[in-house]
């Protein structure tokens, strides 16, 4: 009642959810295992007005009781020209040695300038066809990896087994790799050095990012 009675005074509202309906675990032993909603976003009149198509996701627990919430609202962007950009994710990857072998060792006729212009050329188109069909956009990867987490959670909670609990571990620990695929990406995109390895999605970081693309606008 003091929530609610607090809500009607402020005048805000519960922007509501998509996902899991919990958003808290106590992670105890199954028969005093707790699950509850105890976050949740609050908007008021003039926020929905501004933004009347807010989504707010309940992302999945990944190394802390509490999921995190993911308020998601349209806003008109600039979307500069794409250039090519090597990734250094990239070279973690088991088939970015032979794609570069096999780009570069076409056989061109020519002067040696030339020869290394074409084969540069043809290496970086490689490069963003294999990076697009065999790697796929990371960031899709990491949700359906989420999705997965979050499906073997719910199904932790309908029937908390020693094997699905296994499998919830599991789906975890790849998520956590992606989401560090994620972090290499970011890393390389902020031109910053990060002497703090860990130091995830930062507002620091954020803000200068929303500097850059301000530039290029």
């Amino acid at each position: 009642m003091p929530l609610i009675n607090c809500m009607m005074d402020c005048e805000i509202s519960d922007a509501g959810y998509i996902g899991s309906k919990y958003t808290w675990c106590n992670g105890w032993a199954p028969k005093q295992r707790i699950w509850k909603r105890l976050d949740r976003a609050l908007i008021n009149y003039l926020w929905n007005q501004c933004y009347n198509n807010t989504t707010i996701t309940h992302l999945v627990r990944t190394g802390s009781d509490h999921a995190p919430l993911l308020v998601s609202f349209s806003s008109n962007t600039y979307t500069p020209p794409r250039y090519f950009k090597f990734l250094n994710l990239w070279v973690d990857e088991p088939d970015f040695m032979e794609t570069v072998q096999n780009a570069w060792n076409i056989n061109i006729e020519g002067s040696r300038m030339w020869k290394f212009h074409m084969k540069l050329k043809n290496t970086t188109k490689q490069l963003s066809w294999w990076s697009r069909n065999c790697i796929g956009n990371i960031f899709n990867n990491t949700k359906n990896k989420e999705k997965l987490v979050a499906d073997m959670e719910e199904q932790c909670q309908r029937n908390n087994t020693e094997d699905n609990r296994m499998k919830l571990n599991q789906a975890n620990a790849i998520l956590i790799r992606h989401y560090k695929v994620e972090e290499s990406y970011w890393k390389q995109k902020s031109n910053i050095k990060w002497y703090n390895e860990g130091d995830l999605n930062t507002k620091f970081f954020h803000s200068v990012m929303a500097s850059k693309k301000s530039r290029l606008v």
